[in-house]
């Protein structure tokens, strides 16, 4: 079984994840659901990965993401989570909370939460955050999600310095997950033409290998293919 899903913010954003829509209904699963403009917001996106959790192994989950992504300093300390990733530091905090013994001692502190902070692990000391609507999600917080899913999951991320979503993908040894990127981690997307040759080049892919089935097992091999050819028309560009 394949289940998809589009997110788009705002604008151009949001045109491009109705177009990537009505190519996965042609192809891949007439049911692709949409969170765009005013449902593109944190707790929506993450009900997605949370529903996902259902899927088993044999299942392919396809995510796709336009919208915008920045680039933020990872934080020293609690303190600065706080002014930095708010909506991440409070539910840090409503975690730690529920580590109270029965006997109402606290068995955490900030320090301990200083010392454990997932977003300060960063080799370039910056933490990619996508930007919903009115709220966010950092990188690290997806790759959370991506970890407690048993299906395949194939993302596809067209916004700046998408190469930096998955830069601890390595950490993950379950289950299969592929990124297709616009762009690399250092790099801004601002031409907004991937979307478009992507689902082109995906399309030639199926013509060129009749064999494939793009809605079963070789899926990911089609993207592979239709990513690479979708780099190369860009940049030759």
């Amino acid at each position: 079984m394949v289940k998809s899903c589009v997110i788009g913010t705002t604008g151009d954003c949001i045109s491009d994840a109705l177009s990537m829509k009505e190519f996965f209904k042609r192809t891949l699963d007439k049911e692709c659901c949409q969170l765009v403009g005013l449902s593109a917001i944190r707790n929506n996106v993450l009900s997605l990965f949370k529903n996902a959790e259902m899927m088993t192994t044999d299942d392919t989950l396809v995510i796709y993401f336009a919208g915008h992504t920045e680039q933020r300093p990872a934080p020293k300390n609690c303190e600065s989570c706080q002014q930095l990733y708010p909506e991440f530091y409070e539910d840090c905090i409503s975690e730690a909370e529920s580590l109270r013994t029965i006997d109402g001692n606290i068995r955490w502190s900030l320090a301990f939460l200083d010392a454990k902070c997932p977003l300060a692990n960063e080799a370039d000391g910056k933490n990619e955050v996508m930007l919903l609507y009115g709220s966010e999600i950092i990188d690290n917080e997806l790759l959370n999600a991506l970890k407690k899913l048993k299906c395949k999951v194939i993302f596809i991320a067209d916004t700046c310095f998408a190469g930096g979503l998955p830069d601890k993908l390595s950490d993950i040894q379950s289950p299969e997950i592929h990124f297709f990127c616009s762009s690399q981690e250092h790099e801004k997307s601002w031409d907004g033409n991937f979307t478009d040759a992507f689902i082109e080049e995906i399309e030639k892919a199926m013509t060129t290998f009749p064999e494939l089935k793009i809605a079963e097992k070789d899926i990911v091999l089609l993207m592979r293919a239709a990513f690479d050819r979708t780099k190369s028309a860009l940049i030759s560009k």
